[in-house]
């Protein structure tokens, strides 16, 4: 069962356990766009809470989803197949127009009670060394997921970002 509503207050947010916040901006005070169908939604009111929503809104819906590593693997290599047709089996990184990139703090990326205050700088040849690092380690090398998986999503961006519309 998925219960879809509408608030604007973190307070109400928080009063709602068992829920999970999906940040959603359809464009239109008072209604919002269910991240599960797509449909708009409009107001709803939970425990007699009348919730009004307007500008950056918030959906929540019941837990139900669940990331499937399978999945993950699958669409990974789906997409890291696309990308090497694309580009090749290797990207020359010194060709490419963009070395350093912004980054935010991961603990901050997930807190949505306070918008971030500041930012980080990454760098393209720093994840390509850590990549090529992590992919030498030996079986029972420690692995330190926070960290690798970091530099595997930069590097992902930088093929997103390659393939962005010029």
């Amino acid at each position: 069962m998925v219960a879809e509503v509408c608030w604007a207050d973190h307070q109400v947010a928080r009063s709602l356990g068992g829920y999970e916040p999906v940040a959603v901006d359809c464009g239109r005070a008072g209604c919002c766009i269910s991240p599960l169908s797509g449909r708009q939604v409009g107001r709803r009111a939970i425990d007699g809470l009348p919730l009004t929503c307007s500008g950056i809104i918030a959906c929540v819906t019941q837990s139900e989803h669940v990331l499937r590593m399978a999945d993950l693997r699958r669409a990974c290599s789906v997409l890291l197949d696309e990308a090497e047709r694309r580009f090749g089996d290797e990207v020359n990184l010194s060709e490419l127009p963009v070395d350093y990139y912004w980054t935010l703090d991961l603990a901050a990326a997930f807190d949505m009670s306070q918008t971030p205050a500041e930012f980080g700088c990454g760098q393209v040849g720093d994840d390509a060394a850590e990549i090529g690092a992590l992919a030498r380690r030996a079986p029972g090398d420690v692995v330190a997921l926070w960290h690798d998986l970091d530099h595997v999503a930069s590097a992902l961006r930088l093929l997103a970002h390659l393939d962005l519309p010029r």
